[in-house]
Formats: C-alpha cells, structure tokens, sequence
C-alpha cells in the first residue's frame, strides 16, 4: 500500500452526482453517507476531519447501486490537494457495491502560530504619523497634543500576519514631535521621544520595524 497522505487542517469529501449512494467508515466506524444526489442539485461538501484521530487513520470509501444506472461524480481532497477523483458516467450494467476503495491518511494536527498583538500607543504628533506595510498606509494619524488624549491603534489586524512594518512621522510647518511607544502582547519594545525636529516637509522619523 501508498505512504499514508499527511492531513494536517482538512479531509474533505465533495459530492455531485450519486446514484444510488455512498458510504465513508474511518478506522470502521461509519464516518458519512449520502443516498441519491443528481447532478442538477446542488453538490455536497462534507468535512471529515472531525473523524480522524492523531496518527495512522484508514478511510474505506464504498459507492453502492441498486436495480437501475450507476454513477459516481465525487472528490475527496486534503488539506486542499486531490487525493482521489471519480467521474464515473452513468452505467446500467453495474449493480450492487461499484467502487470500493481504501486509503490511508497520517493525521499530524497542526498547531497555528499564535498572533503577535501589536499596538500603538501615540502621545503627541506634531504634524501627521502613519504606519506602512509594504507601501501600503495601514494607519495614520495627525496633530495630537500632548493635553489630548492618548491615541491607542491596535495593529494587530492590520499587519495581515506580516511582522515587518515603518513606522513614519512628518512635519510641514513648525517644530516635528513624535512621542510614542509600540507593545507587543504587552511587552513595550520600541519608544520614541522626538521633540523639536526642525526637520519640515520630510519624515523625521522614518523606522523600519520588526516584531
């Protein structure tokens, strides 16, 4: 027999077209079965992954038909990738059990990376600051002064997964100010405590960060 196919998120069963049904049992037990599905419904998509178990997992997949035609239209995929795909037209010479076939899958469940919570937290801009991620502005802000209130910007959904983002501040007329500190799942990683810049119409800060 095949290596077993590794699962790591998904096995997954799509149907659309049965005559007469089918039947899934994994490590024996009876996991799925569908009776007859015509091909003008809609298709049936059904996660199997809830049935398998840490490790080596046997999967049987039966396609039975009674006195009249037999079809079969189905895919069985895992973790996205096609394992097996019947396109099995219309026969009327098969009756009884017409597909009968067994597969092995290595279950390692996956354990997702945990999300960074990325937040900052601007005391005073003098005139404008902003965050880019790849070019692209994800947050910006513009005069705060240091009487108002703190402005917290929870990053975390914008970042989109990425760890690697500038954080940029700006000023147009009088003296630059930038005091702000970024905290990651709490923990303060980076300040800044620019006062006075007389550096006008170009970033006074311009810092690529990495959490």
């Amino acid at each position: 027999m095949a290596d077993p196919v590794r699962v790591a998120q998904h096995l997954e069963l799509t149907l659309a077209h049965v005559d007469d049904s089918v039947r899934v049992t994994i490590n024996g037990a009876e996991a799925f079965t569908h009776g007859l599905l015509r091909v003008t419904q809609p298709k049936v998509a059904v996660s199997l992954t809830g049935k398998l178990v840490p490790g080596r997992n046997t999967l049987v997949f039966t396609a039975t038909n009674g006195p009249g035609v037999a079809g079969l239209t189905a895919t069985l995929t895992a973790d996205g990738q096609v394992v097996r795909e019947w396109r099995l037209p219309d026969d009327g010479s098969k009756h009884g059990v017409f597909v009968d076939e067994t597969f092995e899958f290595d279950y390692q469940v996956s354990t997702p990376t945990p999300t960074k919570v990325v937040v900052l937290t601007c005391t005073e801009i003098d005139d404008v600051a902003s965050v880019r991620v790849n070019d692209a502005v994800v947050f910006t802000n513009g005069l705060l002064r240091g009487n108002q209130p703190k402005v917290v910007a929870d990053l975390t959904a914008k970042l989109a997964g990425e760890n690697t983002f500038v954080v940029v501040a700006e000023n147009k007329l009088g003296p630059g100010n930038f005091v702000a500190q970024l905290t990651v799942d709490g923990a303060v990683v980076k300040k800044w405590d620019v006062r006075g810049s007389q550096i006008k119409n170009a970033p006074f800060v311009n810092e690529v960060v990495t959490v």
